[in-house]
């Protein structure tokens, strides 16, 4: 597991791609820039039990799969995401070179949100984590705003409750 560097970042990525660092044909890998410029944590993991680990460990804002890394196991390991409740709605990319048509195909099926294709263009990549990561936020609001309201109704009934009680001279 690899944390690359950010000053004061704003959120939480894992990459779940080769140990090598190499992105495609040799070159950087756009995604990780357009995250690091945005002053993202992108936490970097080599196989499915760091990148379990990792995302249980504290939910990130996205998790981006890189098939050349995860192979048929990303497939795998995204639906048992869907399966946790403190993963459900977690942003999922894969990212994969599409040699296959059924490619595109097996990672929306298995629950992921978005598939993007090997060379990636830096500003659909960037569009598209926008994206996700606006719909991160939300659900994060959303979250959080209903556990809220839980404790105020809770504590609503706790009044009326006691308000109700008989009471003795």
């Amino acid at each position: 597991m690899t944390k690359l560097p950010v000053n004061s970042s704003v959120g939480t990525v894992v990459a779940w791609r080769d140990g090598s660092g190499q992105y495609y044909d040799g070159q950087s890998d756009p995604l990780t820039s357009v995250l690091q410029q945005r002053k993202y944590s992108v936490i970097a993991v080599d196989d499915a039990n760091d990148a379990l680990q990792t995302v249980l460990k504290s939910v990130p804002d996205l998790l981006i799969i890189y098939l050349q890394a995860s192979g048929e196991q990303g497939y795998e390991f995204c639906k048992a995401l869907r399966k946790l409740p403190c993963t459900s709605t977690l942003p999922i990319v894969f990212v994969g070179i599409r040699n296959q048509a059924s490619e595109l195909i097996s990672a929306l099926r298995c629950g992921g949100n978005e598939y993007l294709q090997l060379p990636i263009d830096e500003e659909e990549g960037q569009l598209r984590l926008e994206r996700l990561l606006k719909m991160a936020r939300l659900m994060r609001r959303l979250e959080a705003d209903t556990v809220s309201l839980r404790q105020q109704i809770c504590s609503h009934d706790r009044l009326f409750s006691s308000s109700r009680r008989p009471r003795f001279l």
